[in-house]
């Protein structure tokens, strides 16, 4: 028999498999929770899924608890009697645990592998309340969750989890619609699951909860990257077993709390969020959430700014995961802060919004730079990505919102989409063409900067030319003339100005962020009133990473929250957010090009550091030199265009701004 040991100092596989589910007739367990584990790269480079089998393994959890856990996609494991060529399903009791089957290898990214687990464990292994928690990689609304290191970071996406879903239980869409179940007289049926949950990045999605409809009571899941500790499933599997009678709301709670808990002790809470989500209160925000984009899109065809206009309040409102240039962008934003910030463009729905998601969150923990996280969020396109159209269209809780993002990225509508939006929303007026750069032939000649009597720089934009933005930030150079060379230090919003008056003024202080006193190169991902968050290219022990730094509005300082790797050409998020160690290396990556060509910008290793107990980011003074200032605005198809450039020199202090 194939059983997992607990050693003193490790725990050792044995044997091969064999173990016998409960008799027909015998009561059924309180508790069945079934894992998806798919290791992918998050198991075969940290160990990352053994370290939480062992977790499992320290719970203490009667017989009323049964957990049964498929483990596969990932090249290596750390137990290493987990064997990467098959597909493994162990049962974990809280006093053996045993392999009790072995499949042939297949892709865990398919909806046909997680189907064959969900009718695995229901079958064999059913219970009085049953859970699934898919654990892996997460990818937002666009890429679902699971990504298979051994086909290629396969993923399987919202809809194949649907199919999956639909195949084992049948389509319940209907089935549990309560206004079917009064037409006919019956109560909706029950969920087969009293939660499903993700033990992945960036799930809490409204698109992830509107899927789980008629299948799941519950979802907990996250609106941010988690940290690289996951869940705490020793913590949360002990408290089920202390009381196996917790409902899944209950049961989420209980995940929450230990996750935060884990979090402080990882040393990384500060930017976490999980929350439990009601999936049949739901029903209500997603028809909240479709008339909000009925709403957003009536406008927009009438009026060509409201996408600019729209896109400000996305820019404004809570995001996650990355949303830089060189770390990439996961275009998740939080659903309240989406409807709180344009609350002024859609007032008839940003209210119903609101309450329904305040409604359906039943229960939630983030972390002090999360404050303005509600608990669910939903896709904008911050990037103007095109290609991520057909997915979205694809899982979008919201028609609406699907035909908006269309028509804001496209900037057209064909005569279906017309036709849609005449007979379904009642419009009859005439197709405005989104205000971008392009489609108002905006130049850099059109945004002229003057320097003011205080010798700032000023950028003034009419109500025209303001129509074609969506956001606005500076670049900061370094540039030297003698050497040809130009030295990007990347962007920040230190601005004085509004969109209202169209009138902007810089605010350089000839200061810049360093760690350890060594200039790095900063990309804004997200600023509010509290903080603000910034992605820093480096090289940690010789991999390319993306520091993440928070400037806290409260303390006049920057705060390292870790390292991760972003986006990947797979969709997924790293997970696996890395501490600063003393004794790492950090090398600060730089964007170089000459001054006096138009050649592409090359990265460039600069400084390296070893880190101490004292490393920090500080803003240092940038020193006697020559600089360059443009202000950078983008627009809603993610388009840049830059101002006229302004000179500024620093010399013994005193800075000099000229255009």
């Amino acid at each position: 028999m194939k059983r997992i040991m607990m050693g003193l100092a490790a725990y050792v596989f044995l044997s091969t498999m064999a173990h016998v589910p409960a008799m027909a007739g015998e009561a059924l367990p309180e508790w069945g929770i079934y894992i998806y584990m798919c290791g992918s790269d998050l198991e075969s480079e940290n160990g990352a899924a053994s370290a939480d089998l062992i977790e499992m393994m320290e719970a203490s959890l009667p017989e009323d608890v049964t957990v049964v856990v498929e483990t596969g996609g990932a090249a290596a494991w750390q137990l290493e009697a987990i064997d990467p060529d098959y597909l493994e399903r162990y049962i974990i009791d809280g006093e053996d645990s045993y392999c009790i089957d072995q499949q042939p290898l297949a892709s865990m990214g398919e909806s046909e592998t997680f189907a064959q687990f969900l009718s695995f464990c229901t079958q064999n292994y059913p219970a009085q309340k049953e859970a699934v928690i898919l654990w892996d990689h997460g990818g937002t609304s666009a890429e679902g969750a699971i990504f298979d290191e051994l086909f290629d970071y396969d993923g399987l996406t919202i809809t194949e989890m649907q199919e999956a879903f639909q195949q084992v239980f049948g389509d319940r869409s209907e089935e549990n619609s309560p206004n079917e179940a009064q037409s006919s007289g019956e109560s909706p049926a029950a969920a087969p699951f009293e939660f499903v949950g993700f033990d992945a990045c960036l799930m809490a999605t409204v698109d992830a909860v509107n899927m789980l409809q008629g299948y799941a009571s519950y979802m907990v899941a996250s609106e941010e990257n988690e940290p690289g500790c996951g869940w705490e499933y020793d913590g949360f599997l002990t408290g089920l077993g202390e009381d196996p009678s917790m409902s899944g709301d209950q049961a989420g709670i209980l995940i929450c709390d230990s996750f935060l808990d884990g979090c402080r002790s990882y040393g990384d809470y500060q930017d976490c969020t999980l929350s439990v989500v009601d999936v049949d209160a739901s029903k209500a925000l997603v028809e909240a959430y479709d008339n909000m984009g009925a709403e957003a899109l009536v406008y927009a065809c009438g009026d060509a700014s409201f996408f600019s206009r729209f896109g400000r309040g996305a820019a404004s409102a809570e995001n996650f995961g990355t949303n830089t240039q060189s770390a990439g962008y996961c275009g998740m934003v939080d659903l309240g802060d989406l409807a709180r910030q344009n609350q002024d463009l859609i007032p008839q729905t940003y209210e119903d919004v609101i309450q329904t998601l305040d409604s359906c969150v039943v229960y939630k923990v983030n972390g002090s730079y999360k404050t303005n996280s509600s608990g669910l969020s939903c896709y904008y396109a911050m990037d103007g990505d095109v290609d991520n159209l057909e997915n979205i269209v694809e899982v979008s809780a919201s028609d609406c919102f699907a035909v908006y993002y269309d028509y804001m990225l496209t900037g057209e509508l064909d005569e279906d989409l017309k036709e849609y939006i005449s007979e379904v929303l009642g419009y009859e007026g005439t197709y405005a063409q989104p205000d971008t750069i392009s489609t108002a032939g905006t130049t850099q000649e059109d945004l002229p900067v003057k320097i003011n009597e205080e010798g700032y720089a000023v950028l003034t934009l009419d109500e025209q030319t303001a129509n074609a933005f969506s956001d606005i930030c500076f670049d900061l150079i370094i540039y030297d003339e003698e050497d040809d060379v130009m030295l990007y230090l990347g962007s920040d919003n230190d601005l004085e100005g509004d969109w209202d008056s169209g009138v902007f003024r810089d605010n350089f202080r000839g200061v810049w962020g360093c760690l350890d006193g060594c200039l790095c190169h900063m990309e804004i991902s997200y600023s509010c009133d509290d903080y603000t968050f910034y992605n820093i290219p480096i090289l940690l022990n010789g991999e390319e990473y993306n520091l993440k730094v928070i400037y806290d509005f409260s303390d006049e300082q920057y705060h390292i929250l870790g390292a991760n790797k972003g986006i990947d050409d797979n969709g997924m998020a790293d997970k696996n957010t890395i501490p600063l160690k003393p004794g790492d290396q950090v090398t600060t990556l730089h964007y170089v090009s000459t001054l006096s060509g138009d050649d592409d910008l090359q990265q460039m290793e600069m400084d390296t550091i070893t880190v101490t107990e004292n490393t920090a980011f500080t803003e240092e003074d940038l020193g006697d030199g020559d600089y360059m200032m443009m202000f950078h605005l983008k627009d809603v198809q993610g388009e840049a265009l830059y101002s006229q450039a302004v000179g500024i020199t620093v010399e013994d202090g005193e800075i000099t701004e000229t255009v």
